[in-house]
């Protein structure tokens, strides 16, 4: 004879903590976190690592945490139609992590966009980052929450690319957000 699934007071007890921790951590990071453009792509690549084609899946808002940046050098290119963006550059890829509510599907290679208002001028600062890596931190049942480690994007975007990145900006403008 085999005996039924036994569940203890204890174990019961930390899979109703999880689910709440969850939600409070969740409800945390929409609260502190920064609304942030996130552009979801899909990049076939060659067995070299270039980048074949790229198919947006969606352009979405979502909360993010972000840490200070500090002495980030910038680099001024021209759009298509002669406008300025600034971007922030680096030549190193230096990776920090952010993090954003599990709500919120994220995955390796999807750009998030940051946009810092320009106070000297009209056109904003435009932060483009890439995401390098999730990691997990579990409870006793279940994750509770992600931290995802995150790099400047050193690529170049087709053209379609930035006039969506330009057109979020402008949208941002006028909402004033």
């Amino acid at each position: 004879m085999s005996d039924p699934v036994q569940t203890t007071f204890q174990s019961r007890l930390s899979a109703k903590q999880n689910r709440i921790s969850r939600k409070l951590i969740d409800n945390s990071i929409r609260l502190s976190g920064v609304a942030t453009d996130c552009i979801k792509l899909t990049m076939t690549k060659s067995a070299q690592g270039d980048i074949l084609k790229r198919k947006v899946d969606s352009l979405d808002v979502i909360p993010v945490i972000f840490p200070a940046f500090t002495d980030v050098p910038i680099k001024i290119t021209k759009s298509l139609d002669g406008s300025n963006i600034v971007i922030p550059y680096t030549f190193e890829i230096q990776p920090f992590e952010v993090m954003i509510p599990l709500t919120h599907s994220v995955d390796q290679d999807d750009l998030i966009i940051k946009f810092y208002e320009n106070v000297s001028g009209t056109d904003p600062y435009i932060l483009i980052l890439e995401v390098k890596d999730a990691l997990g931190s579990f409870g006793a049942r279940s994750i509770l929450y992600h931290k995802y480690v995150l790099t400047h994007y050193d690529g170049v975007l087709p053209a379609q690319i930035i006039t969506w990145i330009l057109d979020m900006a402008k949208r941002r403008e006028l909402l004033k957000w």
